[in-house]
């Protein structure tokens, strides 16, 4: 038993069902636990969609559906969800670690808006975050991130694809970090904003913002930057091939 074993409380709330259609199998499991407040979860998805949720709940609820061609293809698609002593762990990837887009997976994680999301990694597909309070780190290789109210520091990063992040009313309090090679940011920060340092920074692209920045040019890339009150949290926006659109609190 882990060190954490002696802690975490395990309910099997669903059990798991095959599905036969004519496009193929589809496998489906669900699994709660209960976890200290300051115990990360790490995801590591191949190709599917990723949706990363945090509420009032007191536990984490995981959701998993594979899907293949057949039935002896979905059991190559392994699943993975265990607690250690780094914390939770949710894996789905192809035996051998073989990328195979006939191979997806669908992850749903419920959580208390608290818990720390450490790690989370997908290959190739959307990732959704919304009501996370806690910090959060995520990379995709191809695939958009959409995020929303989100409350503690942040770093998202795609190889290819666009990153949409809307802060909504929450303040922002803490560092913020978005970067695409290949894509498009796009935030809308808080409509109050006393305190923050805008950095933002399009190598083969264009910066827009409703906030006033202050932009120059150095032999094609824009960097756009302002400060506000203190200059605390930074917010640091990066893009090689694509467009920065920052709305914001107008002057």
């Amino acid at each position: 038993m882990s060190r954490l074993g002696w802690c975490l409380g395990l309910l099997l709330v669903g059990g798991i069902a095959a599905l036969h259609g004519e496009s193929g199998v589809s496998v489906a499991s669900a699994r709660s636990f209960t976890l200290p407040p300051a115990t990360p979860v790490r995801i590591r998805l191949d190709v599917g969609t990723l949706t990363v949720t945090g509420s009032a709940r007191p536990d984490v609820a995981v959701r998993i559906v594979r899907h293949a061609p057949d039935a002896d293809a979905v059991r190559t698609l392994e699943e993975h969800v265990a607690v250690t002593t780094d914390g939770l762990e949710v894996t789905v990837v192809p035996r051998g670690r073989t990328h195979d887009a006939t191979l997806t997976a669908t992850v749903v994680v419920e959580l208390p808006s608290a818990q720390p999301v450490a790690d989370l990694q997908l290959f190739e597909g959307p990732l959704r975050l919304a009501g996370l309070n806690g910090p959060v780190r995520a990379t995709v290789t191809r695939g958009s991130i959409e995020a929303s109210s989100l409350g503690g520091s942040v770093w998202l990063e795609t190889v290819m694809g666009d990153i949409s992040v809307h802060h909504g009313s929450r303040p922002l309090d803490a560092p913020l970090r978005l970067r695409t090679f290949n894509g498009d940011i796009n935030l809308s920060l808080p409509s109050l904003l006393p305190n923050a340092r805008i950095l933002a920074l399009a190598l083969n692209g264009t910066v827009t913002s409703t906030l006033p920045l202050t932009t120059r040019t150095i032999v094609g890339p824009r960097f756009s930057e302002a400060t506000f009150g203190s200059g605390t949290p930074v917010v640091n926006l990066e893009v090689v091939n694509g467009h920065i659109r920052i709305t914001g609190p107008t002057p």
